[in-house]
C-alpha cells in the first residue's frame, strides 16, 4: 500500500476512538487526493481503492451518528457512606461503592422513540418474522398504542395489546407522540430491536458510567436533585425554586406525570452528553440482577431469580428514588399479568441501545 493510504489507515483507526476529529480527517483526505504524490502514481485504481477504504472505515461511524462514545477506564459505581443513609438516601442493593473498569463503547444519545420502535414492528410484520417466545400470544405491543380504524377487530386487539399471529394489524402510537420514548416494551423485544439495529442493550456497568461519568456524581447533571432537571414524578411544583434548566409548563408552573419528547429536558444530560438518563422512562440493561461485592443483602431472594436490571429515572417515580445514577430496579424480562407477578415490564420502562 502506498504511503498515502498507510497514513489514511492510521487516521481512520484513530477516528474510531475520537469521533470529534472526523471533520479534520476528511479534510486531510481531500487534500491528499489532490496532492502531488497521488498524481505521480498515475493509477486510477489507487484512488478507487483508497476511496473504498474510506467508506469501509467510516461506515461504523455513520451507523453511530446518533450515539455517544464512552472512553474506557474506571469509574465510581454504586453508593457508599458519603451517599447518606442506606435504605433511605440510597438502596442497600447499591452497596458496595467501588471503582469498576469498563471498556470503551457507544451508547444511544436518546432513548428509543415510538417512531423508531414502530419501524421494527413493521419489519417483523412485513417479513413475517416469528419470534418463538411469542408464538402463542402474538407479538406484544405497547399498551398505550392504538390501532388504525380500518383494521378488522381492532378494538379486540387494542384491549389485549397483542399483535395476532397473522400480523394483520398495524399498530401505531398516539398522534403527536412519535418522538416520545417508547415504553411498555419487555426485555426480549428491547433486546430484539437492538440486535435488529446491529447493536445490543448496555450492561448495568456501562449504563451507570454513561450516566455519572468518572467523578461519582449522584445525578447525571451533578450532586443536587435540582427538581425539574429531569422528567420525574412531580419533579416541578409551585412551591419550589427551580433552575433555568428546569422545565415548567405555561400557566401551571408544573408539568404533569407524562412522557415528553426525548431531549426535551435540557438539564438532564450526563457528563458525556447522553440525554434523559435521569428521567422520562426507566431503561432495560442486559445485566441480571445480582448482588454487588460485599453486599449486606446478598441473600435477597430477588438475586436468585431471573430478573434483569432496570436503570434510570421515570416520569412515574420521584427524582430522589429513580434519577440517581446508581439507583437499581429489577423486573422479569417478559410482560405478565399483574396478578401473576408484580415485577414485570410496564409503562415506565423503555430502553436505549449500545454497541462495541
Amino acid at each position: 500500500m502506498i504511503p498515502m493510504c498507510k497514513r489514511y489507515k492510521k487516521l481512520a483507526t484513530e477516528t474510531r476512538r475520537h469521533r470529534e476529529e472526523m471533520k479534520e480527517i476528511i479534510k486531510q483526505f481531500f487534500v491528499l487526493i489532490f496532492s502531488e504524490s497521488l498524481c505521480l502514481c498515475g493509477k486510477k485504481v489507487v484512488l478507487a481503492s483508497c476511496i473504498l477504504y474510506l467508506v469501509f472505515c467510516f461506515l461504523p461511524l455513520a451507523e453511530a451518528s446518533e450515539m455517544v462514545f464512552i472512553p474506557e477506564g474506571k469509574f465510581i459505581m454504586g453508593s457508599g457512606e458519603r451517599g447518606g443513609r442506606p435504605g433511605i438516601d440510597y438502596g442497600v442493593d447499591e452497596i458496595s461503592q467501588r471503582k469498576v473498569f469498563v471498556k470503551d463503547f457507544y451508547i444511544d444519545r436518546f432513548e428509543v422513540t415510538n417512531a423508531e420502535y414502530k419501524e421494527y414492528l413493521l419489519y417483523l410484520i412485513k417479513n413475517k418474522v416469528r419470534l418463538p417466545f411469542y408464538e402463542d400470544i402474538g407479538i406484544p405491543i405497547p399498551e398505550e398504542w392504538v390501532y388504525s380504524s380500518d383494521t378488522v377487530n381492532s378494538m379486540q386487539y387494542a384491549v389485549s395489546s397483542k399483535l395476532p399471529t397473522p400480523y394483520s394489524l398495524l399498530p401505531t402510537y398516539k398522534e403527536g407522540t412519535e418522538n416520545h420514548p417508547v415504553s411498555d416494551v419487555d426485555w426480549y423485544m428491547a433486546s430484539g430491536y437492538c440486535q435488529w439495529k446491529g447493536k445490543r442493550l448496555p450492561t448495568e456497568e456501562e449504563w451507570e458510567k454513561a450516566a455519572r461519568g468518572k467523578d461519582g456524581r449522584v445525578y447525571p447533571w451533578g450532586n443536587g436533585e435540582n427538581k425539574g432537571y429531569a422528567n420525574t414524578k412531580k419533579s416541578v411544583s409551585d412551591s419550589v425554586s427551580v433552575s433555568k434548566k428546569a422545565i415548567l409548563l405555561p400557566d401551571t408552573g408544573t408539568h404533569t406525570d407524562t412522557k415528553y419528547p426525548v431531549g426535551y429536558f435540557e438539564g438532564d444530560v450526563s457528563p458525556y452528553g447522553v440525554n434523559d438518563m435521569g428521567g422520562n422512562v426507566a431503561e432495560w440493561t442486559s445485566s441480571l440482577y445480582r448482588p454487588y461485592p460485599d453486599s449486606p443483602v446478598i441473600e435477597r431472594e430477588a438475586f436468585k431469580r431471573e430478573f434483569y436490571v432496570v436503570r434510570g429515572g421515570s416520569y412515574l417515580i420521584n427524582a430522589h428514588e429513580s434519577a440517581r445514577a446508581s439507583a437499581r430496579y429489577y423486573m422479569l424480562p417478559t410482560r405478565m399479568p399483574r396478578a401473576a407477578d408484580a415485577w414485570h415490564g410496564d409503562g415506565m420502562v423503555g430502553f436505549r441501545c449500545a454497541k462495541d
